[in-house]
């Protein structure tokens, strides 16, 4: 760190280049080696919540990765250049830096905090560290339950699986409710060739169905589960192109068919810095917005972030 940015270079030497720069005052080096820095803060008072400024990240840099908590459990990826707003609640960011040169930010948990990075306009970047209220404590109401029935231990009576040290994967990201033979052991073979193999499987399919199967049904049953699509069990993550398309009452001289078409066709397949996509991304921030906004909010959860 110097001259109030942190930098990069490959091994050996070589061009350097700025992961971040005008780094907030309050961050110091903690810990440094060859290839890794470990960043501390210096909190002004004692609290159970900081957000502290990180810094920028350099003009000079492309574009950027981000894994980020969508909801309490769950994280999803995302892409963009240097001036599009990073995720908040992000827990993973790799950096562009050109030149040859990555760089990757990770927030820790450590001590009694766990920490996220989240974006600021202008590229900005904070980070949020939350520890929780030291003076709750509801860990010992459930103590108290526990030794009452004798049904149930709390966590810190628990031992932790062994799953937990080993990478794996569950299939319902990749496939929904469509998990087959033949795409399972495939996406084994991709992540053992990409050089992270994994150690355990989860088969995912959706939501189990309560309902009695169809030949014990009754014909009033009007309740009964009927079919649902991978979009419906995905609660939004399989959007289908003509559920986009159906929605968007805005654009009524525009077939849906054809957006449809346009947007399976061409914006998918095509690279993050390319016309079709910035055109896509002029629409749905502008001409499309609050229709998108408003199917995702009635047809599915997928696009609530945490904030």
């Amino acid at each position: 760190m110097r001259d109030g940015a942190i930098w990069a270079a490959k091994a050996g030497g070589g061009p350097e280049a700025r992961i971040l720069e005008g780094v907030g005052s309050r961050m110091y080096v903690d810990d440094l080696d060859a290839t890794s820095m470990f960043l501390g803060i210096k909190a002004e008072v004692a609290r159970s919540q900081h957000r502290i400024a990180l810094g920028t990240i350099p003009v000079g840099a492309g574009r950027w990765l981000a894994c980020a908590r969508q909801k309490l459990w769950w994280m999803s990826p995302d892409v963009g250049p240097r001036e599009q707003q990073i995720p908040a609640e992000t827990q993973f960011l790799l950096l562009d830096l050109g030149q040859g040169l990555y760089g990757v930010l990770l927030p820790l948990v450590g001590n009694s905090f766990r920490s996220a990075i989240w974006g600021e306009p202008d590229a900005g970047l904070t980070l949020s560290c939350k520890s929780g209220d030291p003076d709750v404590k509801a860990s010992r109401a459930f103590e108290a339950v526990s030794d009452r029935t004798g049904t149930f231990r709390v966590r810190s009576e628990k031992a932790l699986p062994p799953t937990l040290d080993v990478f794996g994967w569950c299939t319902w990201d990749a496939f929904y409710s469509q998990v087959n033979p033949e795409g399972v052991k495939n996406g084994l073979r991709q992540l053992a060739a990409g050089g992270t193999p994994s150690r355990f499987l989860i088969l995912d399919d959706g939501w189990q169905s309560t309902d009695n199967d169809e030949e014990f049904r009754k014909d009033e049953d009007l309740d009964a589960r009927s079919d649902l699509s991978a979009a419906d069990l995905a609660g939004g993550g399989a959007i289908e192109a003509e559920d986009f398309a159906s929605q968007l009452t805005s654009l009524r001289d525009l077939p849906s068919r054809v957006l449809a078409w346009w947007y399976t066709n061409v914006v998918e397949r095509s690279s993050i810095d390319s016309l079709p996509v910035k055109i896509w991304r002029w629409l749905t921030f502008n001409v499309i917005k609050n229709d998108l906004m408003k199917y995702f909010a009635e047809a599915t959860d997928w696009s609530k972030r945490l904030t």
